[in-house]
């Protein structure tokens, strides 16, 4: 379980930039460790308390398609933080491995025990953004979800991770991604103007202004499936 999720995220304009990028990893001695598919599907309570204090609550499901594994993830994430490269996002982060039973639970909308295996960390933090909400008096609901296609590659000279994905969205738009997940925002500023230089050069990227959550909320709105 983690407290912070910091990340460097360059959105790629469309699949050509997607495949360039990808190559200049490779040209740059990345090594692939992982192809993932995945689902992520949110939930909330039925008044939407966490969404409208900016909690996202997620299920991951994902299985390699390199060793046929499968796992699911559990994670709850808070508001985005305000940070000094527009590259980078910061925000609260708390998640724990689930087992299929755990994970069958959240699918069928019981999600009260794998919250509280978020630890008391969660809980304090949600106490605080969350006033009045008794989690043994929850109805939830489910948002549904996307469909996400990562590609892991490891740097070792730069001690990095890259995490190309290409998600799909229910109205089958797509999206195209670089991640970079950093362990504190302390080599943000020396990592980011190196990935602009090496493996974005000449390829045209967008400001990331919305995660892939938000996105998929904002359709959500946009259909009159989510408060605004």
């Amino acid at each position: 379980m983690s407290n912070k999720e910091i990340e460097l995220k360059y959105v790629l304009h469309g699949a050509e930039v997607y495949h360039r990028v990808m190559m200049s990893l490779v040209e740059q001695g990345a090594q692939h460790m992982d192809t993932l598919r995945q689902r992520n599907s949110f939930y909330d309570s039925i008044g939407q308390e966490f969404a409208q204090a900016r909690v996202t609550l997620r299920l991951r499901s994902e299985r390699s398609l390199v060793s046929g594994e499968k796992r699911w993830v559990f994670t709850a994430k808070g508001k985005k933080e305000r940070v000094a490269i527009a590259a980078l996002a910061s925000r609260p982060e708390f998640e724990c491995l689930c087992s299929r039973e755990e994970a069958a639970d959240v699918m069928n909308l019981k999600l009260r025990d794998i919250i509280k295996s978020l630890g008391t960390d969660f809980e304090a933090f949600y106490s605080k953004q969350i006033k009045l909400i008794n989690l043994k008096n929850i109805d939830w609901l489910s948002y549904g979800g996307f469909e996400n296609l990562r590609q892991v590659w490891r740097l070792p000279e730069h001690g990095i991770t890259c995490e190309l994905d290409r998600t799909i969205y229910p109205d089958r738009s797509m999206r195209y991604e670089l991640e970079i997940e950093l362990p504190s925002a302390e080599r943000s500023f020396e990592v980011d103007a190196w990935v602009r230089s090496e493996v974005l050069t000449s390829c045209e990227i967008l400001p990331v202004i919305k995660g892939k959550a938000r996105v998929f909320f904002e359709m959500l709105r946009a259909k009159g499936a989510l408060q605004k």
